[in-house]
Formats: C-alpha cells, structure tokens, sequence
C-alpha cells in the first residue's frame, strides 16, 4: 500500500512520490506539431497551392508523427482535434488588390466534398509602390479519419500580378498544425 502524505489543505506537492503500476489522468501534453512552408513564390491564384511545401527545416523539431503532404494536400497522422494556424504573405505593385487565404478541408479525401473551414482577405490599395501585406488565420479541425479528412490550401487573388511569397529558409506563407487532443 502506498503512502501519500497530506495535509489539512491538501498535497504537499514538493515531496517526491513514488508510483509504481499506471497512473492515469496525468496528461501527456501535446503528441503531434509540426510546421510546413511554402519555399517558392508564385503570381496569381491557385485553387489550390499543389506544389513547393517542404516541412521547416531551420531551428525546427516536429513532434511526434509527421503531418505528410501530397500534392498539397495535408493528412494528419492520428485521429484528434487539430489546431490549424495558416499565414499567408503576399507582395502586389499597382492599385487595388485584395488577396484571399482559403484553408479547405474533406471529410472524404477531397474526392468529391470540398469546403471552405476558414478563410481571410486582405487587400491593399496602394498606387503603383510595392506593397506588402498578409493573411493570418487559425481553425480547430476534428480528424476523426486520417483517411479521409485532409486540408489543403487555395489563394485567390484579385489581381494576376499579386505574388504569393514563399523561402526556403524562413516561414512567408506556412501552415502548423497542433493535436491539441482526443476527437
């Protein structure tokens, strides 16, 4: 039997307890983040960004079970609840341009059922200077089938001038997900 020492107001948390068997209810923090970027900057819109993902690779360390993408899509490795973050850098010279981050998810591997589960605009009405200006978002996203519930990422700019940043070696336009926990 073991011992646990307590006091009129409850544990005294600075002694050291010793268990033995299992212990539940101590919850094991996050299982699954990671971060992907897009390393190439593109002109116009794209519906959606299929190509030039890489996962960071700089000051970077994914935890536990990688988030894969194929032709831009994103399959989560377990089944959870994901906090999605989505940023969007845009560059555009002229005059009144407006730029949309769309994060799209399926609950049926993008076969035939495609929605809208976040989306932000951004615009710029600057006459002939480049301007520069972004598009931040976030979303919790219930992965209740990695099979078939997958995100990916549409732009839609109003102007075909207006140029989706991406590097290499820094985060421009970029996607991080976060298991925060159980479906």
């Amino acid at each position: 039997m073991a011992l646990i020492k307590t006091r009129a107001r409850g544990l005294k948390l600075d002694d050291t307890f010793a268990f033995t068997g299992t212990v539940s209810g101590a919850g094991g923090g996050i299982e699954v983040a990671g971060s992907f970027r897009l390393t190439t900057s593109f002109t116009g819109s794209a519906n959606p960004i299929t190509i030039n993902y890489e996962e960071d690779d700089v000051y970077y360390s994914r935890i536990g079970s990688a988030v894969t993408e194929s032709s831009g899509v994103f399959t989560m490795p377990s089944t959870g609840v994901y906090l999605i973050i989505v940023h969007t850098a845009v560059s555009y010279s002229g005059e009144l341009n407006y730029h949309e981050m769309i994060l799209q998810g399926s609950n049926d591997g993008f076969s035939s059922n495609v929605q809208t589960i976040a989306s932000k605009y951004t615009a710029q009405a600057d006459h002939g200077a480049t301007a520069y200006f972004g598009a931040s978002n976030a979303v919790l996203y219930d992965v209740t089938n990695t099979s078939n519930n997958k995100v990916r990422l549409r732009i839609s700019s109003a102007q075909s001038g207006a140029t989706t940043r991406g590097h290499t070696d820094n985060n421009q336009t970029s996607l991080t997900f976060i298991r925060m926990g159980d479906t």
